[in-house]
C-alpha cells in the first residue's frame, strides 16, 4: 500500500511537471508575441523558478527515499540471516547439551 501511495505521488509529480512545461512554453510565446508585461514576466518567472526548484527537490527526496528503502531491506535481510544462525547456534548447544548429560548418565551407571 505505501508502494502503491508513493507511486502515486511520483505520478502526481510527474504531472506537475508537464504542467510546469506546459505553463513555461506559454509564457515563452507569450514573451516572443510580446503579449506579457514586464510585471507579469517576472512573477510568472519567479513562480515557474520557484517551482521548478521544488520539483528538483522532491526528484532528490524521492532518490532518498529509495535509497534508504534499500538499506533496510538488506538490513532486513541480514537480520534474518542472523536469526537463522542463532537458531542453528542454539540447536548445536542443545545437542551438545544433551551429549554431555548422556555422558554423564552413562559414567554414574
Amino acid at each position: 500500500e505505501e508502494t502503491l501511495h508513493n507511486s502515486k505521488q511520483k505520478l502526481h509529480r510527474a504531472d506537475s511537471s508537464l504542467e510546469f512545461e506546459l505553463l513555461n512554453e506559454g509564457a515563452k510565446q507569450n514573451l516572443i508575441l510580446g503579449a506579457a508585461s514586464e510585471g507579469v514576466e517576472t512573477v510568472q518567472h519567479d513562480l515557474m523558478t520557484e517551482i521548478q526548484n521544488y520539483d528538483d527537490k522532491l526528484k532528490e527526496k524521492d532518490q532518498t527515499i529509495d535509497k534508504l528503502k534499500q538499506t533496510v531491506d538488506i538490513n532486513f535481510h541480514i537480520i534474518r540471516e542472523i536469526q537463522e544462525m542463532n537458531k542453528m547456534f542454539n540447536n548445536v548447544k542443545k545437542e551438545e547439551t544433551k551429549d554431555i548429560m548422556n555422558d554423564c548418565k552413562e559414567e554414574s551407571e
